[in-house]
């Protein structure tokens, strides 16, 4: 497959989504989509990331890719592997019941918990009877600060 795309690309090292859409058999936009989420997802070459923002694809690594999709029989000719299967399970009851992501009840609650054992834990720490001749303005005979 390598020297056919060096062939299609001649001095080309990275392909792009347009690229790989063609050489794929894809037209239009929405072959162009399908091939970038394709890429994003790391069906057509698995591990590929981004380069300077956009995809990139290694012309040896796409070679690669196709070529471990087909085998070649005794005359030469390609035969298309079979892909493995995906198994999805539908039922009605889910296996495990996790709580959904950003639940306010819970998240609330946690709230309300650490700010309840906040302030014990600060005063705590305070002993009031220092603390009442060093606030600024207290009254000395009945330890309520002054108005002003």
């Amino acid at each position: 497959m390598l020297p056919l795309l060096r062939e299609m690309f001649p001095g080309k090292l990275m392909l792009t989504v347009d690229d790989v859409a063609r050489v794929l058999g894809r037209t239009g936009a929405g072959g162009y989509e399908q091939t970038r989420e394709q890429l994003a997802n790391g069906v057509i070459v698995p591990g590929l990331r981004k380069i300077g923002g956009q995809w990139l694809v290694p012309i040896a690594a796409l070679a690669n890719a196709l070529d471990s999709l087909v085998d070649v029989d005794t005359l030469g000719r390609a035969i298309p592997k079979s892909l493995p299967t995906r198994h999805t399970v539908v039922s009605g009851n889910p296996v495990v019941d996790r709580p959904r992501r950003g639940r306010v009840p819970d998240r609330l609650k946690a709230q309300q918990a650490r700010a309840l054992a906040f302030w014990p834990a600060v005063l705590a720490r305070f002993d009031a009877e220092r603390l009442d001749g060093v606030w600024p303005g207290a009254n000395a005979e009945s330890g309520e600060p002054e108005r002003l």
